[in-house]
């Protein structure tokens, strides 16, 4: 019996083509050997834009100025607070390391910027009272 030296399928006596591939066959003593096609390696695929050792640097930083200036200047600590917590959810997007503590420190600065608010509105409304 012969087999087909393209596809591996057994041919009948007499044939002169395979009648799975309809490739012509060859009467010499062959024996089957499958195709190999040679794969290509090629490098992880990333999303564009998107970095494997990204990180959320730029966020981090103004997630701690956010933080420092919560206490000596109250709007430019919020303001920088919430460009803290944008940066980091961008980052977070891409997939960036860093991105969650950015946030955090964003989240944590507007939210320490209304209670320092608050509590200079009670301290301030009490002095008035005062007098």
């Amino acid at each position: 019996m012969e087999y087909c030296s393209k596809c591996g399928a057994q041919i009948p006596e007499g044939s002169r083509f395979c009648p799975k591939c309809g490739k012509p066959v060859e009467y010499t003593e062959r024996v089957y050997e499958p195709e190999v096609q040679e794969s290509v390696r090629t490098a992880p695929r990333t999303p564009a834009g998107r970095q494997p050792t990204e990180t959320a640097g730029g966020a981090l930083a103004v997630g701690v100025l956010s933080l420092f200036f919560i206490f000596f200047f109250l709007p430019v600590g919020c303001i920088l607070g919430i460009v803290a917590l944008a940066m980091g959810s961008a980052a977070s997007n891409r997939g960036a390391s860093g991105a969650g503590a950015a946030m955090a420190l964003g989240l944590v600065s507007i939210i320490l910027g209304i209670l320092l608010l608050v509590f200079a509105f009670f301290v301030l409304s009490s002095f008035y009272y005062l007098f």
